[in-house]
């Protein structure tokens, strides 16, 4: 009974790795920015202000594969 517990437990892993990959993946692909859909539409020049002052105040990182590695590590860390 322990031994398949153990099992499964050790199955879990790469199927959390792949679904963290999988939803990281689905987010970065989808097209437009978090912050033109938080603010709807940019139509004009204060609002590409503050578009570009949202930005860099919440310093969004760029989508790429090595901020999920961050991601998973900080919640490695988190969870220690």
């Amino acid at each position: 009974m322990g031994l398949l517990i153990l099992r499964r437990l050790v199955a879990t892993i790469p199927v959390l790795l792949l679904v963290t990959a999988g939803v990281f993946a689905l987010i970065h692909l989808t097209p437009g920015d978090p912050i033109d859909a938080m603010q709807l539409a940019l139509v004009s020049g204060f609002a590409r202000l503050r578009h570009m002052l949202l930005s860099k105040r919440m310093s969004l990182p760029p989508p790429s594969m090595s901020t999920n590695l961050i991601f998973l590590s900080t919640a490695s860390a988190l969870s220690n």
